[in-house]
């Protein structure tokens, strides 16, 4: 189910993020970026079905906060996809 896509305020969006807690916080309720070895990717509501949640980058500190904002929204899948 997509809703609007999310925007960090200018500023700070284009610094790396401090912590994946500070990723976190920016992500709708249910959603959360996790470190695995050697990427990350974004967990998810069972009830959604993403082809891909992999950003395969080593240290989260490569992106800009924005930049993680924006794997988000180009990852999860559009509300016209989940229904079929």
């Amino acid at each position: 189910m997509r809703e609007e896509a999310l925007i960090i305020p200018y500023e700070k969006g284009l610094r790396p993020p401090s912590s994946i807690k500070e990723v976190n916080a920016h992500l709708p309720d249910g959603y959360e970026l996790v470190k695995g070895k050697g990427y990350f990717y974004f967990s998810y509501p069972a009830n959604e079905l993403w082809e891909q949640e992999s950003v395969m980058v080593i240290n989260l500190r490569q992106q800009s906060l924005q930049d993680w904002i924006d794997d988000f929204n180009r990852l999860r899948p559009k509300k016209e996809e989940q229904n079929g």
